[in-house]
């Protein structure tokens, strides 16, 4: 009974607590931001791996077994960049997700796509590294030499973004297509949608809307204001308290607020993940905006089809938030989640911002250097970190705190490289490799610090204490690490096929309840014959063929 009470305390205090990641946007020094996450998920093995070590004899598993899904066996195909099976030939920090550590991950630009691959793809940080240099060299691996960031275009005599659209858009379906969950009876990468199930790793992005608006006598009233909107993966009804005295920024709070939002602004995002995903990296001057019909959620393309459907219906532009004055996202979800999602048990417990080591850039003479600057300032982060780190020691209730602050940075570490810097140009093998050399080269003079280690080791620690506390309650963790549901298979069920249950323990009431089962052995065989789980989409073969070679994935093409 001792034992019992003691799981059962333990977990309570693991599920009362909240964790959060946030990256900030950042362009290809989005590669630093996923360098930190994955050396904190190293030290998140090494520390799993000594607390297994400390269990007395016999242990709950072997070392080789070792997961974030533990106790469960991690499922199959999770990691895609090393010719696994076995899983020993990966790196240790690849058995161990980020989203079995965190409650909710957030961004804004490309943190918006690494938000993505981490909470609604489930990818480990290893696997989300190696795709982020591939889709960096599709990206911004083929800048047009005359473009609206070239002289020629600061004077308005050229009107092409500097890198094609349709090449983003088509690396980020192959991603979607390749990584999203296996569905059970659809393929569909044009159709998966952001929201993600309940009681697991919940996703938000934020991402710039302006609604273009048509009136009852067809005449186009015109852009409304454009303010940063926040897209979840998750439900939230919440109303906003009637006064407000959080210290956050007029913009964080209109990211948050769902009376500025589009169709519907207290449900989750309906979009698919690749529209959204095209959206938040539609950085201005970089790619074109995205149209979207409020009508129907569909693109529209053209600018001629955009000022024809202005004459019956609303029309969305979305665009890369960078500039909107969250580009450090980290406020704004403070502000959302405190003041809106989170109830009186929970409270905010380790909180995790990523940032991309931006560096300062003086004020120059010129025309470029000035309108560079200005899109610097627009892009700040440092200023929202220091307002993060007063909010993490406020004792107000509000705040759901105080809690743990992590800001895994280094300010000045990449002072030359820019968000689009792409050395050597194209996106074959070997492109790219200055500008990432630089940022890992970066990285490695940074962590070799010893302070800057000590924090990485100290985040580490708090966030597999969570994990494991929370492992005590079965129904639970298994929901959150596998994303398990049940359906009942016993003749004579009084519920419909499809229907589902979300929780074991939810089943076994069930089970109990209306068909009459005392054994545990035929409960166990109807909970086993009734459990689907999230499903990881296996390499295809072309995949492993050429991983077997050497060569690397590009766009649904492979560059040896």
């Amino acid at each position: 009974m001792a034992d019992q009470n003691s799981a059962l305390f333990q977990s309570l205090r693991g599920w009362s607590k909240v964790n959060v990641l946030t990256f900030d946007g950042g362009g290809v020094r989005g590669y630093y931001s996923l360098l930190q996450l994955d050396k904190l998920m190293e030290c998140i093995a090494v520390e799993e791996h000594r607390l297994l070590e400390e269990e007395p004899e016999p242990r709950s598993q072997t070392a080789e077994s070792l997961s974030s899904f533990s106790p469960h066996p991690m499922p199959q195909h999770v990691n895609h960049t090393s010719a696994s099976p076995p899983n020993e030939q990966l790196p240790p920090q690849a058995s161990f997700l980020p989203c079995h550590y965190f409650d909710y991950i957030g961004g804004t630009s490309t943190g918006a796509l690494i938000t993505m691959m981490l909470g609604r793809f489930r990818m480990s940080a290893h696997d989300c590294l190696r795709e982020y240099e591939t889709l960096a060299g599709v990206i911004f691996g083929h800048p047009r030499p005359l473009n609206e960031m070239s002289v020629l275009g600061a004077i308005g005599l050229v009107k092409k973004t500097k890198f094609k659209t349709d090449m983003l858009e088509s690396a980020i379906k192959d991603v979607v297509k390749r990584r999203g969950e296996r569905p059970l009876h659809r393929d569909d990468a044009e159709e998966m949608v952001f929201g993600t199930p309940r009681g697991l790793c919940r996703a938000i992005i934020f991402i710039s809307r302006t609604v273009r608006t048509a009136d009852s006598s067809n005449q186009n009233r015109g852009p409304s204001v454009k303010l940063p909107y926040i897209f979840r993966s998750y439900d939230n009804f919440r109303l906003l308290p009637q006064t407000n005295n959080h210290p956050t920024g007029n913009q964080a709070r209109a990211a948050s607020d769902p009376e500025q939002g589009p169709t519907q602004p207290r449900r989750a995002s309906t979009l698919a993940v690749w529209k959204l995903a095209r959206a938040a990296t539609a950085a201005k001057f970089h790619f074109k905006p995205l149209f979207i019909s409020l009508h129907d959620s569909e693109i529209v393309r053209k600018q001629s089809q955009v000022k024809k459907l202005l004459k019956t219906t609303d029309i969305a532009e979305l665009v890369d938030a960078g500039l909107d004055n969250v580009n450090n996202p980290s406020e704004a979800v403070h502000y959302e989640l405190s003041r809106k999602v989170l109830t009186d048990s929970k409270k905010f417990d380790t909180w995790v911002s990523i940032g991309t080591a931006r560096g300062t850039r003086p004020e120059e003479s010129g025309l470029i250097n000035f309108l560079q600057h200005r899109v610097y300032l627009a892009g700040d982060t440092e200023g929202v970190h220091s307002r993060m780190d007063d909010l993490s020691a406020s004792t107000a209730e509000e705040n759901k705190g105080p809690f743990k602050y992590y800001r895994l940075n280094n300010p000045e570490g990449l002072p030359n490289v820019e968000m689009d810097d792409w050395k050597p140009s194209g996106s074959g093998q070997g492109s790219g490799e200055q500008t990432l050399g630089t940022i890992r080269e970066s990285f490695n003079e940074y962590y070799s610090n010893d302070e800057v280690r000590d924090y990485f080791r100290r985040c580490a620690r708090e966030l597999v204490k969570t994990r494991r506390e929370r492992t005590a309650d079965q129904s639970l963790w298994e929901r959150y690490a596998l994303g398990t549901t049940y359906t009942c298979r016993q003749s004579g069920c009084k519920y419909e096929p499809d229907q589902t249950w979300e929780y074991r323990e939810q089943f076994t009431t069930h089970l109990r309840t209306d068909h009459g089962m005392t054994s545990q052995t035929d409960i166990s065989a109807a909970c086993q014959a009734g459990s689907l789980v999230w499903k990881y989409k296996a390499r295809t073969d072309a995949q492993n063929a050429n991983i077997r070679r050497g060569t690397t994935f590009t766009n649904g093409l492979y560059a040896g």
